[in-house]
């Protein structure tokens, strides 16, 4: 089987949607699939891009192809006409990317099979956003691209139910994220060289966001925790991790309110070795979110042996059946006493943390995944091969 997957961007500061197809497509050429990765960005990218391909493991054995950037629906079109006749199956990541639109519209022209992965980007709080440019865009196109798929790919059963509720009919196949224990370090970092990267954080102890910096994230939440947490503890800091996506300026407002700046770290962006060495350092994980789909950070996080505090919008609720953690209201009071709960008695954040991390090794390791995606696609073509295609 050949595979070819489509998304706009490789740029890991994108957070999930950008690093998942990466590391589905190399977990799936690891398993001895040919698989290829289309993207707009691919051509002409920076170092720090290559550097964070390369890091990927068995990303070497993906074969890139870049798309047309821009408006060039000509170029694009005939292009993605040129893929699909590598690969027996598309897989397109996202909704809303016009690419995205584009390929479908030309696989379906061509008569070739394509599945689709929304990434959580069509939950109802997401499509409370913008919903009024959602929802033409999903009367113009997006609708009949989803309808003409294979199956849709979803990542949870909250996510599942949700699809269901848009009444659009569909296949759907449940199939979560995964994590690259080749990624992770697990050899006990040295505090004193993560000081060196990172001079500000000392050798305190310290709670970890990791995410992009966008209003869903519930930084205004995380803030509210931290300082009714800082006002019990003087010990521990704040390590805020990730990409500004619009919510960076408000969450500084925020804290400087709070008189909190001198504890609270603002690293930006972190990728590779270093980020993973935050992870594994960390008291404790955290996540308060208003949509997730099925975080990575928080997997990255279990995946280490540290213990996570996340929000049930996370849509993990195996985290506090497994005790690896807390799911709690997005609620900052609530927030705050599950962080000092673990933060508070180090053997229960050593048995949280062992808890998620043999949780992970069970079930969300990418080669477990990419089987089973494998499979999925499998049984999809079986299937249009008997029936034909489903009723649009």
């Amino acid at each position: 089987m050949r595979i070819v997957h489509v998304i706009e961007t490789v740029d890991p500061q994108k957070g999930g949607t950008s690093a998942v197809p990466l590391r589905l497509a190399a977990a799936q050429a690891a398993l001895g699939y040919e698989v290829f990765v289309g993207a707009r960005d691919l051509h002409g990218y920076g170092e720090s891009m290559a550097e964070s391909i390369a890091a990927v493991p068995q990303a070497s054995l993906i074969k890139f192809v870049s798309l047309p950037a821009g408006l060039r629906i000509g170029e694009a079109g005939r292009a993605l006409k040129r893929i699909l006749e590598r690969g027996d199956i598309l897989h397109l990541h996202g909704v809303w990317e016009p690419l995205l639109w584009l390929a479908a519209h030309t696989a379906k022209k061509n008569r070739a099979n394509y599945v689709l992965t929304p990434h959580g980007m069509l939950d109802a709080w997401c499509l409370a956003h913008k919903r009024w440019k959602k929802k033409l865009a999903l009367m113009a196109w997006v609708e009949r691209m989803l309808s003409n798929s294979l199956f849709i790919h979803v990542l949870n059963d909250h996510e599942t139910q949700q699809l269901g509720n848009l009444g659009f009919g569909c296949r759907l196949a449940t199939i979560p994220n995964g994590v690259f224990f080749e990624e992770i370090c697990y050899e006990e970092e040295d505090r004193r060289g993560l000081a060196w990267s990172f001079p500000s954080l000392g050798s305190r102890p310290y709670i970890l966001f990791l995410g992009r910096l966008n209003f869903k994230k519930g930084l205004d939440y995380l803030a509210a925790a931290f300082r009714r947490f800082a006002g019990r503890d003087d010990t521990t800091d704040l390590v805020i991790v990730g990409p500004d996506d619009g919510a960076k300026e408000a969450f500084v407002r925020q804290i400087a309110e709070y008189r909190l700046l001198n504890r609270v770290h603002i690293l930006g962006p972190v990728n590779g070795i270093a980020k993973y060495a935050l992870i594994k350092n960390a008291t404790c994980f955290c996540l308060p979110s208003r949509q997730e789909g099925f975080s990575l950070a928080i997997l990255e996080a279990m995946a280490s042996g540290v213990p996570v505090v996340v929000t049930e919008n996370c849509n993990f609720p195996e985290i506090s059946k497994i005790g690896a953690g807390k799911v709690v209201k997005l609620d900052a009071e609530v927030l705050c006493e599950a962080l000092w709960e673990y933060v508070g008695s180090r053997e229960l954040a050593r048995e949280a943390g062992n808890a998620g991390r043999k949780l992970v090794m069970s079930k969300y390791t990418w080669s477990m995944v990419a089987s089973q995606m494998v499979s999925a696609y499998r049984r999809a073509l079986h299937e249009e091969a008997v029936t034909g295609p489903a009723a649009v």
